[in-house]
């Protein structure tokens, strides 16, 4: 194809620029960085704007068109070489419908018009030329696209100042007072629609800066520590601005920061392809669950719990729910102006900056705690910045709102409390320490007895815990798996020494990281805590049961570490985390539609009768929950976390234990309580699971509430009243061509957590009840209650906190 240029006189105060752009094309031209009235260029529909240096690429872009949608083309810049998702989109909210267009320079703007000639996007200055120097459009190497004169340094425009979803590195998110610029992210309509979405991540102008992110209007979160590791933070008079902080060690990496049309902030890097290094909000903690003068810290790494602050009382009289925000907690002693002392809260989320702050830099931690001493309405105070030992002051003078603990990260926090709640009648303080003494040393003897006893009965039951599920499980190097066996150097190596940016979650038997092999393989790393309780014998039936199955339903082992000071499970990373994580939340679960639900269902078949029927040996997980179900790229549903399973021998159809291990809410009732196990158990679990899947609601969660109800009754009396399809989760209420799919299916769910195994199916007829609508299902019993047994187990749970994992002694 020929290209044709002429040139034009500039007339008066217009010159024009003109060219026509096209990507997504196997051959595509591309013109210098620089544009000029006196170099006006016309280019054909296959030609795009590149960077000096090849970076960065400007031109036209198509999304995926929906069945009968006309399409829609954007003007765009993206990085050349190894993607074509644009980074900034000028006509977001303006599409045109050819790929054909102008851009021209007219009066100190830079338009762009249709085929048709209609202006679809323009830079909006409101300045004339205030001279004849010769103007200047230019893409740069750092992604700017900018307006210029020709002999300046300064721009008219540019895009930095107007970013779309994303952060490159060298753009700043803010307030710049200079220019009456606030700076923002607004993420995609979808992962196709790059309009305005209804997200937004914008910086608060606060003396103590916050990233905040909202949902039409809405505050939804607050960035937590974690993220002001990540960013470089300018406070002066004349802006108020968040940069992405790119270290020596990652300089030669590309890093940008975007707002994801599902409401998440995203940190991605570039090697060999783009991964997810960081995204917040990360649980439901993060989305300012808890009311005033209270924080939220997340229960087993999945329940959100709200609690006072030490010193603070909840208002009313009800106890609190377990995710509630609207309740505060006011103080039990009011502040006095002259006395005052304070409690260290380690590893937390600073409150919000907006309800009333004082900030000094120039002072540190001693000087900030005499500071807030001498405030009347100081509450609280902290450190600016952790970072390096820690620095600068900061003062909170009203409530404490969207504080939050982590585990293992966050800041130290110090809250004020009035000294006259601790007591300061002398005589009061000296009987209390007098009798405290007393108690101490009564309650040790105690303890030593009773430490004494336990531990011999700890010998025993590890003995036979050992002996009831580990069986012919010892570690064998010498057996045909011994070849999965990996240096822990190599492990270390691939995880970036078990970063924090690499932690994928936490439970109680240790750390999941997220790791690349030399070979460039990604995998997940479960790390056992030296506390955990399955300890080196869950350890090793996990590892030699999964290295000895094969299924597409059950995740892989790729290999493992053992030696005395670690015990590391190597596994393919799955994409899509796990189940719960889209099931109970309201945002992510819009992700699964009945037919994903309904495919992950039959998987999680296939997968239990592999293991009860068609493996090597004949396996009883004991552990399946929602969250023990790993979701690949393509939603395929894999079983995981084996470090509970038992195998039954031979012609063993049921065995007996004397320690019951599980979650609660999904144990089979005769487990429970009378420590009998068989594949009915799991049959048990994988009802309720089947039930949460379609309502969308946790069974855990209506145990709280103290009326004897569980989800499994909560479905029974629905169903068995001709009502089955009030309890199907609002994110797939609109399935109505799959209502009798969902019935049968609620059906079988309440066939597999009848309450006596022999009433039960097997998972090989669930597998045939799911897979032929033809194929009859009995009338199904009412259920177990989940919270009780008729077997007359109840006080071995009760009082259990929810989805705690439970070590029952049966006797």
């Amino acid at each position: 194809m020929m290209m044709t240029m002429t040139r034009s006189v500039p007339h008066g105060n217009f010159f024009f620029l003109v060219f026509q752009l096209v990507v997504l094309i196997p051959t595509i031209a591309s013109y210098d960085s620089t544009f000029s009235p006196t170099r006006p260029l016309r280019i054909t529909d296959n030609e795009t704007i590149v960077s000096p240096e090849g970076i960065f690429e400007l031109g036209f872009f198509k999304p995926a068109t929906r069945f009968q949608e006309r399409d829609r083309w954007y003007l765009g810049i993206w990085y050349k070489r190894f993607t074509t998702r644009a980074v900034w989109v000028a006509n977001r909210d303006n599409s045109v419908s050819s790929s054909i267009g102008t851009l021209k320079v007219d009066n100190s703007n830079i338009v762009l018009l249709d085929h048709s000639g209609r202006v679809a996007w323009t830079t909006n200055l409101t300045n004339n030329l205030i001279n004849n120097q010769l103007l200047v459009a230019e893409l740069m190497d750092n992604g700017n696209f900018v307006l210029r004169y020709s002999n300046s340094s300064s721009y008219l425009w540019q895009s930095f100042d107007f970013p779309t979803d994303t952060l490159l590195p060298g753009m700043k998110l803010g307030w710049d007072r200079r220019t009456n610029i606030n700076r923002r992210l607004r993420s995609w309509k979808s992962s196709d629609d790059p309009s305005s979405g209804s997200y937004v991540y914008k910086i608060g102008i606060s003396q103590f800066s916050q990233g905040l992110i909202f949902q039409d209007h809405l505050l939804k979160s607050r960035t937590g520590p974690t993220y002001r590791k990540l960013v470089n933070i300018t406070e002066t008079d004349d802006e108020i601005t968040h940069s992405l902080s790119i270290s020596e060690a990652n300089a030669s990496s590309i890093s940008l920061l975007r707002m994801s049309y599902t409401g998440t902030l995203q940190l991605n890097e570039w090697i060999g392809e783009w991964n997810l290094v960081w995204q917040y909000p990360t649980d439901d903690c993060d989305l300012n669950r808890c009311g005033a003068n209270s924080f939220c810290y997340m229960f087993n790494n999945s329940i959100p719990i709200c609690k006072c602050i030490q010193d603070f009382q909840q208002h009313g009289e009800h106890e609190w729910e377990l995710i509630d925000s609207t309740k505060r907690c006011e103080r039990k002693s009011q502040l006095s102006c002259s006395q005052g002392e304070f409690r260290h809260m380690k590893n937390m989320k600073l409150p919000s900056s907006e309800h009333g702050t004082i900030v000094d830099t120039k002072i540190g931690l001693p000087e900030c705690k005499a500071r807030c001493l001498t405030y009347c309405n100081c509450t609280a105070f902290a450190n600016m910045d952790m970072r390096n030992g820690g620095s600068g002051c900061v003062i909170w003078t009203g409530d404490l709102v969207d504080l939050r603990n982590y585990s293992s990260e966050g800041q130290d926090f110090y809250v004020k409390y009035a000294v006259s709640h601790l007591g300061v009648n002398k005589k009061t303080i000296i009987g209390s320490i007098v009798g405290g003494c007393l108690l101490l040393l009564l309650s040790f003897i105690i303890l030593c007895l009773w430490i004494r006893r336990k531990k011999r009965a700890r010998a025993i039951a590890a003995a036979n815990v050992s002996q009831e599920r580990n069986r012919d499980l010892t570690i064998n190097t010498t057996e045909d798996w011994g070849s999965k066996r990996m240096d822990f150097d190599v492990i270390s190596t691939a995880t970036n020494h078990f970063s924090e940016l690499n932690k994928l979650g936490k439970g109680g038997f240790g750390i999941v990281y997220k790791g690349r092999l030399c070979d460039g393989q990604e995998i997940a790393v479960k790390r056992l805590s030296k506390m955990s309780p399955i300890g080196v014998d869950g350890f090793a039936v996990e590892a030699k049961l999964i290295a000895l199955v094969q299924n597409v339903n059950v995740i892989r082992l790729i290999g493992f570490c053992s030696n005395a000071d670690e015990k590391i499970l190597v596994y393919e990373f799955l994409e899509n985390s796990s189940l719960d994580t889209y099931l109970f939340d309201s945002t992510r679960g819009s992700v699964l539609n009945w037919d994903t639900r309904f495919d992950i269902a039959k998987g999680i078949v296939r997968g239990l009768v592999y293991l009860h029927q068609d493996s090597r040996f004949r396996i009883v997980h004991l552990d399946l929950k929602p969250s023990n179900i790993l979701l690949d790229k393509d939603m395929v549903p894999k079983i995981s976390d084996f470090g509970m399973a038992r195998i039954l021998g031979g012609d063993e159809t049921e065995a007996h234990v004397t320690t019951v291990t599980g979650t609660f809410g999904y144990i089979a009732p005769e487990y429970r309580s009378d420590g009998v196990l068989s594949v009915k158990s799991d049959v048990f679990s994988f009802g309720v699971m089947l039930l949460e899947i379609i309502s969308g609601k946790r069974n855990i969660d209506f145990l709280h509430l103290n009326d004897g109800s569980t989800l499994l009754s909560y479905i029974w009396n629905h169903w068995s009243q001709g009502n089955g399809l009030e309890i199907v989760d609002h994110a797939i209420k609109d399935s109505s061509s799959s209502s009798q799919q969902i019935l049968r299916c609620v059906q079988i769910g309440l066939m597999c957590v009848q309450e006596l195994p022999e009433d039960r199916p097997t998972m090989s007829s669930v597998g045939l009840m799911l897979g032929r609508e033809t194929e009859a299902i009995p009338q199904p019993k009412s259920p177990v209650e989940t919270g009780s047994s008729s077997r007359g187990q109840q006080e071995s749970e009760s009082g259990t906190v929810p989805e705690m994992t439970l070590f029952i002694e049966c006797r």
